[in-house]
């Protein structure tokens, strides 16, 4: 049962930061820890990981998971007594070694540290760069470390303050987190009981991510409109806030309820199908009454196979969603960005799995999922899923905001729609339909009348924007729109993982990795 917090964390957070400068290839070069008041720089990876287990401290590394603390894994596996990566899929989240935790401050404020420097600490912003940092000469390499450490120091002191004087003294690993912590302790006005067994499976194979739609190609003359806090706006309304109702073969659309349908529609897809879970116009979905009707009146059609109908419901965020939302209009930088944030991810927490990922030098006591053994750093290293009481872990929650969401955007839907993700609609003319305020869910018009090109999910330009996930933006600078829409190889460079280093038995060294891209139709992918 997940009941409202009635504290605040009583102790004040104590933490250091850390940084480390690389050589080209990936090797170590200069480390640093800055406490707040005493700055150490390591001259080797081994003194700086020796440190961290002799002092038992909270450290944030900016990206750190996936680089500064990756670098030091091996290290770290070898000279500890216990090391722990507790993690979110296949990406990491944060490490546990031995008294420290190695905590990642992109998981609490994620945007670069050049960006949030300049928000919450211009006197000690970023220092830029006109080459590479293993090109500096040594005293501008201690200098540009220094003032990492010691900035990012600053944006997670002043971030906290910010927490603490408009919500509470409340500390988290991650935002979602302490999204959560703040909508318990000042919002939450109901106890809320989660479902097990075969209800909660159900409700988990209803929850997918946003709408998205690809139509390919070279357009003129496009416009871009994005929805003011899309998933806050879905947030608003009733919701169930305990597992008790019933089974039902027959459709109850006055009443919060999931069904398990299959269904036909037609136009732009805008149902999830549960069997290969991507947007399709036929197949079987478990969607809620709101889709349904939203369905009938399109014209589509819905077979009923079985569904659950919600007795107990209530609207338990609309306070937290319209406190924060007024609050960000009325705002400024750092506080409109902590706002919007926070507004964006408390949704996601209520979806979060029951199943959780660890790798760590410790066995597991019970496994439930996929599990492996690996030799690493002269010890065994455990991957292996386990069962957790997560308490706010409630699907039906998340499962009901994402369903509203892609309803909304696909509401606007119509035949000039060359593309749409989670929250904007690319249309190739102006939409005077479209309602342009800054109200909550209402849209805000970015691009108007640009060249644009489309070959897939999260691949195009428009305008001068160029987006390729999975592909560094330096590499994509030299790409034109014409010339973007011939398939082609990228080639850049990276960094192994803590996963790919396990897998691979490889030590953290700059890798070439090439990704070739060619345009079709996509409707949705899961990740």
């Amino acid at each position: 049962m997940l009941k409202p917090l009635k504290s605040e964390d009583r102790r004040k957070l104590v933490f250091s930061t850390l940084d480390i400068e690389t050589n080209e290839d990936g090797t170590y070069l200069l480390g640093a820890i800055y406490t707040g008041g005493e700055y150490l720089e390591f001259t080797t990876s081994s003194e700086l990981a020796q440190y961290i287990v002799d002092h038992g401290a909270v450290y944030y590394a900016h990206c750190g998971v996936r680089f500064d603390y990756a670098l030091l894994f091996n290290e770290l596996v070898t000279i500890s007594k216990t090391c722990t990566v507790s993690m979110s899929g296949s990406s990491g989240v944060y490490m546990t070694v031995d008294k420290s935790e190695l905590l990642d401050s992109y998981r609490l404020l994620p945007a670069s540290l050049e960006k949030l420097t300049k928000m919450f600490c211009p006197e000690r912003a970023k220092i830029k760069l006109d080459c590479m940092p293993w090109d500096l000469s040594e005293t501008e390499l201690r200098e540009y470390l220094r003032r990492d450490c010691e900035s990012l120091y600053l944006v997670v002191e002043r971030f906290y303050d910010i927490i603490k004087t408009r919500f509470g003294q409340l500390y988290a690993k991650t935002l979602p987190a302490l999204a959560m912590k703040i909508y318990r302790y000042k919002y939450q006005q109901h106890d809320m009981w989660g479902a097990s067994n075969s209800l909660y499976k159900f409700e988990k194979l209803s929850y997918f991510g946003g709408m998205m739609y690809v139509k390919p190609g070279l357009y003129e003359g496009v416009y871009s409109y994005d929805i003011n806090s899309m998933y806050p706006w879905a947030m608003q309304g009733e919701f169930p806030i305990a597992y008790h109702g019933k089974w039902v073969r027959q459709f109850e659309l006055d009443r919060i309820s999931i069904y398990r349908v299959a269904f036909k529609t037609h136009g732009i897809p805008y149902i999830y199908s549960i069997e290969d879970r991507k947007l399709v116009n036929e197949g079987v979905g478990i969607v809620c009454n709101t889709t349904i009707k939203y369905g009938i009146s399109r014209g589509d059609s819905f077979t009923l196979e079985e569904g659950y109908v919600y007795f107990r419901t209530a609207d338990i965020f609309s306070t937290f969603v319209n406190d924060l939302y007024s609050l960000r209009l009325a705002s400024q930088a750092p506080l409109n960005y902590v706002i919007k944030i926070l507004l964006n991810s408390l949704y996601g927490k209520f979806g979060q799995r029951r199943e959780s990922r660890t790798i760590s030098t410790e066995p597991p006591t019970e496994i439930v999922g996929k599990s492996r053994i690996y030799e690493y750093g002269g010890r065994e290293v455990f991957d292996y899923v386990e069962d957790k009481i997560i308490q706010h872990s409630m699907p039906i929650i998340a499962s009901l905001i994402t369903m509203k969401a892609r309803l909304r955007l696909h509401s606007f839907t119509d035949s000039n729609t060359i593309y749409m993700d989670t929250d904007s609609i690319h249309s190739a003319s102006r939409r005077d339909d479209i309602p342009i305020s800054s109200r909550l869910g209402d849209f805000k018009e970015e691009v108007s009348g640009v060249r644009a090109v489309y070959l897939g999910k999260k691949l195009y330009q428009i305008g001068e924007v160029k987006k390729a996930k999975g592909i560094p933006s330096h590499a994509m600078s030299v790409v034109s729109m014409e010339t973007m829409y011939s398939p082609r190889t990228f080639e850049f460079d990276t960094f192994p993982s803590i996963v790919q280093q396990l897998r691979r038995d490889v030590e953290f060294r700059k890798e070439v990795v090439s990704r070739t891209i060619n345009h079709t139709l996509v409707h949705a992918e899961t990740d």
